[in-house]
């Protein structure tokens, strides 16, 4: 089974909904209604290439993957789904547009050496515009979250 990192886009009124009666959550993540972002196996990389570390996270951008307020205790893959408000995803879209592909990508050699990286990447032009597609794909869609004044939930499966 692969470790699969997604987000999904959710109102204010869903989210509370979710947070006074999650039994609903699970059902909710993996129905079609709402945007979804997958980031496939990618985010691990991404995760790195943003904190320069494999699993703590430096800022509000860095958070995307680990980071959030879980839901409930239920877990729904690898753990539990996690949210953040809007005001903290309007943070982590700003904060993810300012960083390009050049710049996420400046310390690849460093994650290709990092044994602790699922699901571990090699020193090529496929894995590094693997990373950067999915990386493109996870900043368009935080905006779109934040341009519809929504919330991100964040969870692997």
């Amino acid at each position: 089974m692969s470790m699969i990192a997604s987000l999904k886009s959710v109102n204010e009124n869903k989210l509370k909904s979710l947070l006074s009666n999650p039994d609903g959550l699970t059902s909710y993540l993996y129905e079609e209604d709402g945007k979804v972002c997958d980031v496939d196996k990618a985010w691990h990389a991404i995760h790195f290439l943003l904190n320069k570390a494999v699993w703590e996270f430096s800022s509000i951008g860095g958070s995307v993957f680990l980071g959030g307020t879980p839901i409930s205790d239920e877990d729904v893959g690898y753990g539990p789904a996690r949210y953040f408000t809007a005001e903290e995803s309007a943070a982590i879209s700003e904060e993810l547009m300012e960083v390009s592909d050049v710049t996420l990508l400046k310390h690849f050699e460093a994650l290709v050496s990092e044994s602790e990286i699922y699901p571990g990447f090699s020193d090529n032009e496929e894995d590094r515009e693997y990373i950067a597609q999915n990386f493109t794909h996870l900043k368009e869609f935080c905006s779109e979250v934040v341009k519809s004044g929504n919330s991100i939930i964040t969870y692997m499966c």
